[in-house]
């Protein structure tokens, strides 16, 4: 019997040459008072860059309104935005939800692909610190991990 393919390994082999030999925009979505939303930037399957996006005081539309504005002002342009999937559904995850949207209506890309937390996890050494910035870099090494498998 056949080994089932995840719906994000479909995702790395259908643009497995953007993933490999352009760039990704990897992020970790947040949306509370004091979060910080974590980002890395790969390009050609390196990283390049990477960090934290503290989040204002204020009130959910504030914050909202700075996402939007924060990544609409990019200087670089990311062929792929891989971002951490968010379980839709669930009250707790309403305004995380709207971040999401906001995040993926302002980057520009040709592509978005949600990561699954399990999928990224699951690829991590046993000495991995959480932060939000590595969850970043995880999430982008994990679309890698997937259009590299998909060669073999």
């Amino acid at each position: 019997m056949a080994k089932k393919v995840s719906k994000l390994q479909q995702e790395c082999y259908k643009y497995r040459h953007e993933i490999l030999q352009r760039s990704i925009l990897a992020i970790d979505p947040a949306i509370g008072e004091k979060a910080t939303i974590g980002w890395a930037f790969f390009s050609a399957s390196e990283l390049s860059m990477s960090g934290t996006i503290s989040l204002p005081k204020g009130t959910l539309f504030d914050r909202l309104r700075f996402i939007v504005k924060h990544f609409q002002d990019l200087e670089y342009y990311a062929s792929i935005l891989a971002i951490e999937q968010v379980a839709i559904g669930r009250i707790r995850n309403n305004s995380l939800i709207a971040a999401y949207g906001c995040i993926i209506g302002a980057v520009h890309s040709n592509a978005v692909i949600p990561v699954p937390p399990a999928s990224w996890r699951a690829l991590v050494n046993k000495d991995y610190i959480k932060s939000d910035e590595n969850d970043a870099i995880a999430i982008g090494r994990c679309l890698i991990h997937w259009a590299e498998k998909s060669f073999k």
